[in-house]
């Protein structure tokens, strides 16, 4: 092993933002051949990582700065600045940051081959409203808190359950609350380059999905050229609202293909513009999910999921996408912004309580996929 230097840009450049902080290798796979792999954490204020473990490795935190709630296993201790834990490989373990301050840690793994694997599939998942297209909002709400989901994706159109951006954002805050959910994503209004107004729109839009407590915003715009042109101004505006933006591919759509997302990365030639892994309609194309995460490896920031049996949606575990290679490879990237639970096959949107049946059919086989 040869001396190296990593400046702090570096480690910058090299962070991965979630909703619930930021994490940043200072050393990685294939950098420590002999054995380690070491990490800047840092958890904002009332958030938590999802409960994970390890299987390859053991682990050290040291807490520099915060207060953190740290549990593993069936224990759980209070950690204040220049405290430390070991957890031993294979623990189920996860950290509150519980002070005024974000929390602001270093991780340690006695593994150059670290890997992360979550424990509970429902703490990561989003409910997509396109699963009941024809209920309004409140009905999909009780429909999701049914079968357990705490975090749903907002749409500005579409669905009937879509919102009404002229509304108050913090009545439709509340009333997912009385449910026991918080909106999660939002998909922003259409940018069209025949009708300035529009971009003004989804300016705004931003504005209000953080008001209903969205912390990733999908990006939306009528030709490639225009995702282009605006994609400052939107990057600018989700910085100031401390939202993450995300292309989203769509089979039929302006943005198609993995290529398309490729275009408009280069001609944005934005670091902050992120990617969406829209497993379903890659899959719909023909097109492996592994390709675009192979190729988007380091600016996936959200992902969509389905299963699907050639281009039919249907429920998890009964069609052909590699459900458990996706989680482990998006376990090796540390993910942990959420997977939004779509289902869209219109023989169960027919029937209201056969599609809650078959979401909760399929929360349980995703709980068995990651423990596999």
């Amino acid at each position: 092993m040869k001396p190296r230097v990593r400046t702090a840009t570096e480690l910058v450049d090299q962070r991965t933002d979630a909703d619930w902080g930021s994490l940043s290798w200072i050393t990685e796979s294939g950098v420590s051949p002999a054995g380690l792999t070491v990490g800047r954490v840092t958890i904002k204020a009332g958030q938590s990582n999802p409960e994970h473990l390890h299987t390859t490795c053991d682990e050290i935190l040291y807490l520099l700065a915060g207060r953190l709630r740290h549990s593993f296993g069936s224990k759980e201790v209070v950690l204040n600045a220049g405290d430390s834990i070991e957890i031993p490989r294979d623990t189920p373990h996860r950290a509150w940051s519980i002070g005024d301050e974000d929390a602001d840690m270093i991780v340690v793994y006695n593994s150059a081959e670290r890997d992360f694997k979550a424990t509970s599939i429902a703490d990561l998942l989003v409910g997509s409203p396109m699963c009941f297209p024809a209920d309004d909002l409140e009905t999909v709400f009780k429909r999701f808190s049914r079968i357990g989901l705490t975090k749903i994706e907002a749409f500005t159109r579409g669905p009937a359950s879509a919102l009404n951006l002229e509304s108050s954002p913090e009545g439709y805050r509340s009333r997912a609350a009385k449910h026991g959910l918080s909106f999660h994503s939002m998909h922003l209004p259409v940018i069209r380059a025949d009708d300035p107004s529009t971009l003004t729109a989804a300016l705004d839009a931003l504005g209000f999905a953080r008001r209903i407590g969205v912390s990733i915003a999908i990006y939306k715009a009528t030709s490639i050229n225009e995702y282009i042109r605006c994609a400052r101004q939107m990057l600018d505006r989700a910085e100031v609202e401390g939202m993450t933006l995300v292309l989203q591919n769509h089979g039929g759509s302006v943005i198609a293909t993995d290529d398309d997302v490729a275009t408009i990365l280069e001609g944005a030639a934005d670091d902050r513009l992120a990617v969406l892994l829209e497993v379903g309609h890659y899959e719909k194309l023909g097109i492996p999910w592994r390709v675009p995460f192979k190729r988007f490896r380091d600016r996936i920031s959200y992902c969509h999921v389905k299963d699907m049996r050639g281009s039919v949606s249907v429920p998890f575990g009964t069609g052909d996408v590699e459900l458990h290679g996706l989680f482990h490879e998006m376990g090796e990237i540390e993910y942990g912004n959420g997977y939004v639970l779509e289902l869209e096959a219109r023989d169960l949107q027919d029937d209201p309580g056969v599609m809650v049946q078959a979401l909760a059919d399929s929360i349980a086989a995703l709980e068995q996929v990651i423990r596999g």
